[in-house]
């Protein structure tokens, strides 16, 4: 595994010079490599979301800012190569935030069985003593959990 606190060269490919320049600032202030990366794929969750094209228009111009970002083309298609999905790491993240959340029954022709885009369950991957995100220090546990998570999986590919 690679050390998580020094930025390689290799982490700046193809990124725009505005964001290798917010990249060095944030590791700087004290993210660290792996964090830094798992930021990234936040960033990259939250606007693959679905939602209304004004939405969409609007979230991709602060964005754009300072993520490079080209809708044209599928997630799979960018950054494939680096990761094997984060099913299980949001999957997690939902069962140990204690919330009630009602997810999208997913129905295949020709199959009795439906199917959700997560399951709760705890795949070890995150923080065990979290259960629920009713205190801020409880948040502040998961949330970096799932950043770490996330981010160990592209972090690690370079």
């Amino acid at each position: 595994m690679i050390s998580g606190h020094q930025m390689l060269e290799s982490d700046f490919l193809e990124l725009p010079p505005y964001t290798r320049r917010f990249v060095e600032r944030i590791h700087r202030d004290g993210l660290d490599r792996v964090r830094i990366h798992g930021l990234f794929v936040v960033l990259g969750l939250c606007a693959g979301v679905p939602n209304t094209e004004e939405k969409i228009i609007e979230l991709f111009k602060t964005l754009s800012l300072s993520v490079p970002v080209d809708r044209s083309k599928n997630i799979d298609e960018v950054v494939g190569h680096v990761y094997e999905g984060y099913d299980r790491e949001i999957s997690e993240f939902c069962f140990r935030s204690g919330a009630e959340l009602e997810f999208r029954e997913v129905k295949i022709p020709k199959l009795d069985e439906s199917f959700y885009i997560v399951d709760l369950k705890d795949y070890g991957l995150l923080d065990i003593d979290v259960v629920s995100i009713k205190r801020l220090v409880d948040s502040f546990r998961l949330y970096d959990a799932f950043i770490l998570a996330v981010g160990r999986s592209t972090a690690d590919t370079y």
